[in-house]
């Protein structure tokens, strides 16, 4: 009796051995208490090289402005088209970051910098179509309700801003009212500069 209860015991003993060496924890396993592993920084990637202009984009006016902000960005403002429609003048133009002291290009351009294209409403309401030969100012097209004042019927800056980067042109597009028909070369004016004449 005392012989088959020792073996019986060994029996589960080896059984019992033999399940726990079955069941094993890893590191990505799951547990009661989560335990942090290490925490390592990220290595910080090189900025990638800026993406190239395409030749093709005609430039029919264009400015240098650097901030005044202390960050000492030179931005290129570009004017590419004055462009009519039925309903519409489109305007289409960029800012192209092309440097500050130790900045590289394709790298991000700080947070914060200033444009210096808005004063009291969002940027595009600042910029205008100049006719001086009619003496006629145009203002971009907006929704006038104060609740979506800065509603306009264009690209916004701010949605390009986040992504600047040194030597890339980001395009812009603003529409304001129709030209008269005997309008054909308007200056686009911006808060910080003045760009050369454009034929629509």
């Amino acid at each position: 009796m005392a012989t088959a209860l020792r073996k019986t015991t060994a029996a589960l003993t080896v059984a019992l051995l033999a399940a726990l060496g079955g069941c094993s924890w890893g590191g990505q396993e799951p547990g009661l208490f989560d335990s942090p592993g290490p925490v390592t920084s990220p290595e910080p990637t090189p900025p990638s090289a800026p993406q190239p202009t395409d030749p093709r984009l005609p430039v029919a006016g264009e400015a240098l402005w650097t901030t005044a902000d202390g960050s000492g960005v030179t931005f290129r403002i570009a004017v590419h088209a004055v462009r009519r429609t039925t309903e519409a003048t489109v305007l289409d133009w960029s800012v192209t970051p092309l440097a500050s002291p130790g900045r590289r290009p394709g790298e991000l351009v700080p947070s914060g910098t200033d444009l210096g294209l808005e004063r009291s409403l969002a940027a595009e309401q600042n910029i205008a179509l100049l006719d001086v030969a009619a003496g006629q100012a145009y203002r971009p097209l907006a929704d006038l309700s104060r609740q979506l004042f800065r509603r306009c019927l264009c690209t916004p800056l701010f949605a390009v801003t986040p992504e600047l980067r040194f030597g890339e042109t980001r395009v812009l597009q603003l529409s304001f009212p129709p030209l008269t028909s005997g309008t054909f070369r308007v200056d686009v004016v911006f808060p910080n500069t003045r760009c050369s004449p454009a034929s629509p």
